[in-house]
């Protein structure tokens, strides 16, 4: 196999050219055969699925990166702190929400006994006459407020704090990782490296949070948060490619068009997490 770019004869497994960074396989549209980058989850020229499923999948190298190399001992303290102190505060913040979902249950459950026991001692008795005929009073009959939606609306709000809670520490922690990329790399490979697997960290995320929202949607909501997807992914690829024009054939294409993809997929993330888990 050969680079498409420069004709470097490549090993079977290649996934970039070693000389130029050029990407050595191409992915294809399944519907029309139209070329697409290996992120794409729709066709640019059809509007058409990359693969035969109606969620939107992660976008993975058919061939991974080689294996990261070992920073060098002492760089990853801080790292290593800033994801300790996330995992501790998405904990304490379960177990508040927890706490204060177990209390609010409590609370409603002493408030239905109690009105209850109001009800049946207002409610009249209707008198019978001796051939066993019930007499009405003519008032009107007393009825039980329905809570049932209240409560339901009480613990999708618990659930959406507690999704945007664990989310939000998940994002912060993305963006420290991928400013801290430049001081990790030591050569043009490192930082190549880095870019693409922080890029397959927000993929991952935006996923799940994709799924996660899908859950609690219409039909007709899902539909248009769909098709708010597959224009933003256009977006995404457009930016990536303008970003990186400038680095076709060099070595550091790779982490610039990365490093466009993750910018674009993060700021998504956030969008997602606002406009549907507040």
């Amino acid at each position: 196999m050969k680079c498409p770019n420069c004709g470097q004869t490549l090993k079977p497994e290649a996934v970039f050219c070693p000389e130029c960074g050029t990407k050595a396989k191409q992915k294809t549209c399944p519907h029309c055969g139209a070329a697409m980058r290996d992120a794409a989850v729709f066709c640019p020229m059809c509007g058409q699925p990359a693969a035969e499923q109606d969620t939107i999948q992660e976008v993975r190298d058919t061939q991974p990166f080689p294996a990261q190399p070992e920073p060098p001992a002492g760089k990853g303290n801080g790292i290593r702190i800033a994801l300790i102190c996330c995992v501790a505060a998405v904990l304490i913040v379960g177990i508040v929400s927890a706490t204060f979902l177990k209390v609010s249950s409590q609370n409603k459950e002493a408030a239905l006994a109690q009105q209850d026991t109001t009800s049946v001692g207002q409610t009249e008795i209707p008198q019978t006459s001796t051939d066993t005929e019930t007499v009405e009073t003519g008032e009107p009959k007393v009825e039980t407020p329905v809570t049932t939606s209240e409560t339901e609306i009480n613990v999708s709000n618990d659930r959406h704090a507690i999704l945007r809670a664990e989310y939000q520490a998940r994002i912060d922690g993305l963006w420290t990782e991928m400013d801290a990329i430049d001081q990790k790399a030591r050569n043009q490979a490192d930082l190549s490296q880095l870019s693409y697997d922080n890029y397959q960290h927000w993929d991952s995320l935006l996923n799940e949070i994709y799924q996660d929202i899908k859950s609690e949607l219409s039909n007709s909501a899902f539909e248009a948060l769909k098709e708010s997807e597959t224009v933003w992914i256009a977006q995404r690829d457009a930016t990536a490619d303008e970003r990186a024009a400038d680095w076709v054939g060099g070595t550091g294409y790779t982490a610039v068009y990365y490093g466009a993809l993750s910018d674009s997929t993060g700021k998504r993330c956030q969008w997602l997490v606002d406009q549907y888990l507040n």
